[in-house]
């Protein structure tokens, strides 16, 4: 498990929590002298690590799922935590890319994909976004006529907000309500972990340098593809492909 991982499982897991904390309802299904209270909804959108692990919490604190990512092998992964799939429109010649990693789509696609997940939207307690595009910024599918259609008292979770966030109304760093949904997109969701995220994190680091180094000393073999991926700067020169494309060069 790399670094980016660990923090993702973090990530996905206290996410759930906090969307949990946000709600004005039981999560489970609850059985009283009244009648029955139905358990939420949760839909996660992009099933990657962090995607895996708020279902897999969602689903143990009672809640009824879904799962839309436009990787045919991640939805898969869903559906074996018990997910109902919601299917994305997306053909996988062009949702898959270099990996299995998800390709950038275009915005006729994301129209598409919109437009797929619609109806799901309008019945969710809590959507919990995750999607990335390596090295891309995170694709929008969350928008303000989307989130204008579901339930008062519902909650986003965007933990994609650090790559620009799945939904087009979330404000870095901030835990807001529009619309009377609740959405959270707070940075650093592992740093609320420390314990749980530091120990995982330092592990990572020490396999990463443990690879690197040969006789003692750090060695970058540029053929390599992980020293490649890791790689933003070398000799004054920005190398990284993903920041380049960022910084419009």
């Amino acid at each position: 498990m790399d670094a980016l991982s660990s923090m993702s499982t973090c990530a996905g897991y206290k996410g759930i929590l906090m969307a949990a904390n946000d709600l004005k309802k039981f999560i489970p299904p609850i059985f009283c002298a009244v009648g029955q209270v139905r358990p939420c909804n949760v839909l996660v959108i992009g099933t990657g690590v962090a995607g895996l692990r708020a279902l897999a919490t969602a689903k143990g604190l009672g809640a009824i799922t879904y799962a839309a990512d436009i990787r045919p092998a991640a939805a898969e992964q869903a559906m074996s935590l018990g997910a109902k799939i919601v299917d994305t429109g997306v053909p996988a010649e062009i949702a898959v890319g270099e990996g299995g990693y998800a390709n950038a789509l275009s915005e006729e696609w994301l129209v598409k994909e919109r437009a797929a997940l619609a109806d799901t939207i309008k019945d969710m307690d809590i959507i919990f976004c995750s999607a990335l595009v390596p090295s891309k910024l995170a694709p929008v599918i969350l928008t303000e006529d989307l989130v204008k259609t579901m339930k008062p008292g519902s909650v986003i979770v965007d933990i994609s907000i650090d790559q620009g966030g799945n939904c087009a109304i979330t404000d870095p760093g901030d835990t807001t309500v529009k619309h009377q949904v609740t959405i959270e997109g707070v940075k650093n969701i592992p740093g609320m972990l420390p314990t749980s995220s530091t120990w995982m994190f330092s592990h990572n680091i020490y396999n990463l340098v443990k690879y690197l180094a040969k006789d003692g000393t750090i060695s970058l073999d540029m053929n390599d593809d992980i020293v490649k991926g890791i790689l933003t700067t070398i000799n004054g020169e920005i190398v990284h492909k993903g920041a380049l494309e960022a910084m419009n060069k």
